[in-house]
């Protein structure tokens, strides 16, 4: 479309668009000043759906739903909602919402317009009549009721691959112009390129939290990327293992023995998230973890947090098992080795293929420790430096025991159990 079509139908939106739109970095205020501008420039929309596909492990999609301040709209809400924020603004509402994965295999998702637009990509225009009383979507009656005059349902496929969609209602008398709806499609893909930003960004902050934990990935996108880029840290270190799992593994199906890894794993990551630690890797069955010092926490902060994470690991174990022994399940126990030292915290590996992560003799010991677990008959062992930074009555001496690699006994402790 030729921009002074644009700049002559819609100078507020557009001037909006190209200078000013980019300083507005949240998605609701950025949703809230499109339609203000449309509004402006004569549009009378009542209200929007934009909806976002997402690249992340527990949401599917998040939508922007926008209506002027007047309207009486309650949006429905379902178990399938993962999160809602509400944002109040002048002269409208925006309702953020992400959905959980199974969205589209629900009816009130089915029986709307919604599977044309997302899935086969087609633009869907609408008349509403007030005299009307057969609808092919209940939807369209809820509009009728709430005024609206004219739909525009279509999808927005941008650089990232990733298809967007968009609606659109208005209560003008006449609904939209032919040409109103070519405007409002060109304007409405200028729009979601600077969704579309944010959209990648958080993207990328999800992907890179997902797979080396919120903290590693915050550091990766600082731009500590360089293969060699390592610092040494300070931190009380976790390494957990289960229990029999290779003999496990070979008396159930692949798919019982994931589902059982990922109830484990969820579980022991949870709580050191809780605790302040970050876990950097699934070795296998085993779950390698940090809880670095920093400027606000001390040796002791860190050790405290890694042995109450400890405990409560222990006891939520226990309540696992007791739920899956009902189940007739296979029950699961582990061991947990903890270690406060030096370690070298970076990006390790090939030229194209790194790894971020921690190791050195600290990272060994702590490996070594949680090996001890299962020849004593306990399910949490510390090295001497963790009990040192702990009360005397946190941890129960076991005395000195030969460590593979290591050429002095190490000084045992285990928490009472």
């Amino acid at each position: 479309m030729d921009l002074s079509i644009l700049i002559n139908h819609a100078p507020n939106t557009i001037k909006w668009l190209i200078f000013q739109a980019k300083s507005i970095l949240l998605p609701p205020a950025l949703t809230n000043k499109f339609m203000e501008n449309l509004n402006k420039d004569g549009f009378s929309i009542l209200r929007s759906n934009t909806r976002l596909n997402s690249i992340h492990p527990q949401v599917e999609g998040i939508n922007y739903r926008w209506k002027r301040k007047e309207v009486n709209e309650i949006i429905p809400l379902d178990d399938l909602k993962v999160n809602t924020n509400i944002y109040d603004y002048k002269k409208g509402i925006v309702t953020e919402l992400f959905w959980g994965y199974g969205v589209r295999d629900q009816p009130v998702y089915k029986m709307s317009p919604w599977p044309d637009v997302v899935e086969k990509g087609l633009t869907l225009r609408r008349h509403i009549n007030q005299d009307e009383t057969d609808f092919e979507f209940s939807i369209y009656k809820d509009f009728q009721e709430l005024g609206v005059t004219d739909y525009l349902a279509f999808p927005i496929d941008l650089r990232s691959g990733i298809r967007n969609s968009m609606s659109l209602a208005t209560d003008k008398s006449a609904g939209f112009t032919d040409e109103e709806v070519d405007i409002i499609i060109e304007l409405s893909c200028l729009f979601m390129l600077h969704l579309a930003s944010y959209q990648e960004r958080q993207i990328t902050k999800t992907l890179l939290s997902t797979y080396l934990g919120s903290k590693t990935g915050e550091r990766v996108l600082e731009g500590k990327i360089r293969r060699g880029d390592v610092e040494k840290i300070k931190a009380a270190i976790w390494f957990s293992d289960l229990r029999g799992f290779s003999n496990l593994s070979n008396q159930i199906e692949p798919e019982e023995l994931i589902e059982l890894l990922n109830e484990y794993f969820e579980t022991i990551a949870n709580i050191i998230d809780q605790y302040g630690g970050e876990v950097l890797k699934f070795i296998g069955d085993a779950v390698l973890a940090i809880f670095p010092i920093t400027v606000s926490s001390t040796s002791t902060d860190v050790c405290r947090n890694a042995l109450q994470a400890a405990q409560k690991a222990n006891s939520k174990l226990e309540i696992l098992n007791r739920s899956r022994s009902k189940q007739q399940l296979h029950l699961l126990n582990h061991g947990i080795g903890l270690h406060l030292g030096i370690v070298q915290y970076g990006n390790i590996g090939a030229f194209n293929r790194l790894d971020f992560t921690v190791i050195g003799q600290a990272v060994n010991l702590t490996s070594r420790l949680e090996g001890l677990c299962g020849r004593l008959g306990k399910r949490t062992i510390s090295s001497e430096t963790f009990a040192n930074n702990l009360e005397k009555e946190d941890l129960a001496y076991l005395g000195e025991y030969e460590l593979k690699g290591f050429s002095k006994p190490q000084k045992i402790f285990s928490l009472y159990e």
